[in-house]
């Protein structure tokens, strides 16, 4: 697998970190807006084991997902809930146009920190929300990777090693959605070029005039070959 582009990843942590730091009223104690998305940037989450993910509480699904190119992760703590709950058409509303605009499916991993778990699953049925979310009650997926406490900073854009390559909420932000679209563009193109790439030999790398009197024409050829299979 080709190795990702880490300038253009870094180039985009650091746009997606101003348009955070232009949007965010305040850094919180854990530092600044870019101390933030410098720490988190290709950090690998953790996923707890046995997590369960049901659609609209009723139904459990088999969520696959680590296999997939990319994922978001949205994590949403106790201070988040209301928001999120307000956000569920947002949400709705992102996904199709994600996986419409991707021409794939991106995983959209929601985890939950509700008390009220019938409140919740209320407002899943009542928002007509499809997607499948985990329940962590225990807070469990917080306990283990220790995410920021700033519900901007609770979203992931995540590779396929689930390292973390974009930070922000798109659906908050839409300068976030934007630098979310160009990472994962950009390993597609990164894919293509490595599909149609071949490769050559040259006879020489290096070719010495010595010195060249005024007026005197002197040429000499090089060879290119394709010796590879494309």
């Amino acid at each position: 697998m080709m190795p990702y582009n880490t300038e253009y990843i870094k180039q985009c942590f650091i746009v997606g970190a101003m348009f955070l730091l232009v949007s965010s009223c305040s850094a919180d104690k854990e530092g600044s807006v870019t101390d933030v998305v410098s720490r988190w940037n290709g950090r690998e989450i953790v996923f707890p084991e046995n997590s369960i993910f049901t659609i609209q509480g009723k139904d459990i699904v088999d969520f696959q997902f680590h296999d997939a190119e990319f994922k978001i992760l949205c994590y949403v703590d106790e201070k988040g809930y209301m928001p999120f709950l307000k956000q569920l058409g947002l949400w709705n509303h992102y996904i199709m146009g994600l996986n419409a605009t991707m021409g794939r499916l991106v995983p959209v991993i929601f985890y939950v920190n509700a008390n009220d778990t019938d409140e919740l699953n209320m407002v899943l049925q009542h928002e007509d929300f499809r997607y499948p979310l985990c329940i962590d009650q225990s807070g469990e997926l917080n306990r283990i990777n220790h995410f920021p406490t700033q519900i901007d900073f609770q979203t992931f854009l995540l590779d396929k090693a689930n390292r973390v390559v974009g930070i922000g909420n798109p659906i908050r932000n839409i300068n976030v959605e934007k630098v979310y679209y160009d990472i994962m563009s950009n390993r597609e193109r990164e894919s293509l070029i490595t599909r149609i790439s071949t490769e050559i030999s040259v006879d020489a790398t290096e070719i010495d005039f010595g010195q060249i009197p005024i007026g005197v024409e002197q040429t000499q050829t090089i060879t290119i070959s394709n010796i590879g299979q494309k």
